[in-house]
Formats: structure tokens, C-alpha cells, sequence
């Protein structure tokens, strides 16, 4: 079924709740790198529990379960093959430091789809809301769909 931008923009997905700990934040830190060389004051602050700075970069990660909702026909308007999608890229808001830990509320919405002639771009923005409703950060996935262009627009 193709896609109908006219039902899809503008669309909300359901909101989700997730969670993180220092432990995730220390192996985000470690798989990218950080704590070389092991010693150094400045990297230690990454990867040990005392005093630890997160990475704003960690705000990835977390926004990634707000793209489950978009698959399986949850956005009317937005039906496709799953392996037709590609992850075009992201852009990250950070709204304020990332704490060692948090609960979090993420609300995601469709605010632009792209006609791209042989593909269609669409834009998913999610809103990641701490435990007290303050914004902390906020992605913006260019979804990159095969073979759903040619509506127009």
C-alpha cells in the first residue's frame, strides 16, 4: 500500500517510556571509545560511576525505541516494507545534560514527508521528556524509504 502523506504528516505515535542506567551509559562510553588512556582524569569521568558526565551523543540511543512504533501499519497513511527503510540521519537537540540515569516519557510525531521521486523521506521527531516533564533531548530521523516516492510534493 503506498504511502499518503495527507493522513501520514502530522500523524503522532503512541508515547513510550524507557529507562537508563549508569551501567548502559558506561558501555555507550567504552563502545565508542571513551577511557583510553585509563588513567587520564579527563576520560575517567565517562567511564567510572563516580562523577560521571554523560555524552550527548548517549541521546541516540534511547530515541531509538520511539522507531518501533512506526513499523506494522501504527501511522495511517505511512504502510511499507520494513526492508525498504533505510536510516537516512539524525540530528540531536540536547536540551539540557544528560543525567548518569533517567526516566523517560517520548513523544514522536511526522512532522514533513518528502517526495523523492523512486523513494519517499520522511521525518520522525521524538521528544524525550525526563521523570519530572522537563525536556531533555530531541531527534530527528530522516527515514529513507525505497520505492514509495511519486505522490507528489
Amino acid at each position: 500500500m503506498p504511502i499518503d502523506p495527507a493522513k501520514a504528516r502530522g500523524a503522532r505515535l503512541p508515547d513510550s517510556r524507557s529507562s537508563y542506567t549508569r551501567d548502559q551509559v558506561i558501555l555507550y562510553h567504552l563502545g565508542i571509545g571513551a577511557g583510553v588512556p585509563p588513567t587520564d582524569p579527563g576520560e575517567l569521568e565517562y567511564t567510572y560511576e563516580k562523577n560521571l558526565k554523560v555524552l550527548p551523543s548517549f541521546a541516540v540511543i534511547p530515541a531509538f525505541g520511539s522507531m518501533g512504533n512506526i513499523a506494522g501499519g501504527a501511522i495511517p497513511g505511512l504502510e511499507f516494507n520494513l526492508a525498504m527503510l533505510l536510516h537516512g540521519e539524525q540530528e540531536v537537540i540536547v536540551h539540557k545534560p544528560l543525567p548518569p540515569e533517567a526516566e523517560l516519557q517520548t513523544s514522536a510525531h511526522i512532522p514533513e514527508i518528502y517526495d523523492k521521486g523512486k523513494a519517499a523521506l520522511v521525518i520522525l521527531e521524538a521528544e524525550a521528556r525526563d521523570a519530572s516533564g522537563e525536556p531533555l533531548f530531541t531527534n530527528r530521523f530522516s527515514l529513507f524509504i525505497r520505492g514509495e516516492g511519486g505522490f507528489g510534493g
